[in-house]
């Protein structure tokens, strides 16, 4: 058998993945105890499976409104989120009104974050697969917009 037939992956790989995907059925404890660098590595993959999650459901949402009439569209682009958040902003169901079902998009505001002019606000959107329930989130700190 060669060697390009088969490919072996380290368990503490497949370790970290499985804690990173399935934490919430792990007590907060049972985590702490793991050393500091299994630790760190399990929150540096939440951190990428988050961005994987929420870079496809933006990628679906942009390929669903590519599809829409033009008298339900409402100028989405996956390059500019901060203006998709401001359109959530403004109207919260948005995309529910669009028909588009494959996620659901629910954005909150934190207004006056600590800065340096106070003026900025902390824009989550939080991102749930309907099918599956998966949850991801998506935060920016945000100027002032009006």
């Amino acid at each position: 058998m060669s060697k390009d037939n088969y490919c072996v992956e380290p368990l503490s790989k497949k370790l970290i993945e499985y804690l990173a995907k399935n934490n919430k059925l792990f007590e907060k404890t049972d985590i702490d105890a793991l050393p500091d660098s299994i630790k760190n590595k399990i929150n540096e993959t939440k951190i990428e499976l988050n961005k994987l999650f929420t870079t496809k459901a933006f990628a679906d949402l942009e390929q669903y409104h590519t599809t829409l009439p033009y008298t339900k569209k409402f100028n989405f682009s996956s390059n500019d989120i901060i203006y998709f958040m401001y359109k959530l902003r403004e109207k919260p169901d948005l995309v529910k009104n669009s028909g588009y079902t494959n996620y659901s998009f629910s954005l909150t505001i934190t207004d006056d974050t600590e800065d340096l002019y106070g003026e900025d606000s902390l824009y989550t959107l939080t991102i749930i697969e309907t099918k599956t329930g998966q949850t991801g989130i998506y935060e920016k700190t945000v100027g002032r917009f009006d």
